[in-house]
């Protein structure tokens, strides 16, 4: 069951198991999303940056998104088309160097 604020963007969300609270500002931006159900968890989102606790998580940049991996970063990265839209994402291979493909997304106008 989804409850909405006076913004029209979702509250809570109760499901058996789980009840994530979300908690925006005046401008409707994201800034933390609590859920009660155990473990509880606490995320916070600042400038592009979410927390889990008091931990980075993922730092989102132009070119992608770095996750933290127990203190080490990992790059992920997005090339867009003339809309902004994500069409191929990529990573590189910690050991290998080679990359891969994480998620690739085509387009045909005419179906």
């Amino acid at each position: 069951m989804l409850t909405y604020n006076l913004l029209n963007l979702p509250a809570t969300a109760t499901k058996t198991g789980l009840v994530p609270t979300y908690t925006y500002d005046a401008s409707g931006n994201k800034l933390r999303k609590v859920n009660t159900a155990a473990p509880a968890t606490t995320r916070h989102y600042v400038d592009g940056i979410e927390y889990n606790g008091n931990t980075i998580d993922v730092i989102q940049t132009e070119e992608g998104l770095a996750r933290n991996n127990s203190g080490t970063y990992s790059y992920e990265y997005n090339l867009t088309d003339h809309l902004g839209n994500v069409r191929y994402s990529f990573n590189k291979h910690p050991t290998t160097g080679a990359l891969q493909r994480i998620q690739a997304d085509n387009y045909y106008a005419f179906g």
